[in-house]
């Protein structure tokens, strides 16, 4: 797992890789980052210049928040 906020810069150009996986990968490791992560996340997925980061990063963003409403779906139970 990549935690370090040093590596936002290479992990969103790695987004737009032409292998699905080191996509994949790379907005995987963004939104584990945090929140710094997760704002290149969205800036990626509104990207019109980058189709392959944006589809990944909209992706990593989807199931950032299906993860999100599951954890306090949970907590108020």
């Amino acid at each position: 797992e990549i935690r370090d906020e040093a590596f936002i810069p290479i992990l969103s150009e790695m987004t737009g890789d032409s292998s699905f996986w080191v996509r994949q990968n790379a907005s995987k490791a963004l939104r584990q980052i945090g929140s710094a992560g997760h704002d290149m996340l969205r800036s990626l997925a509104n990207n019109p210049d980058d189709l392959f980061a944006a589809e990944s990063a909209a992706e990593s963003l989807h199931r950032l928040e299906r993860f999100q409403r599951r954890s306090s779906a949970g907590a108020r139970a």
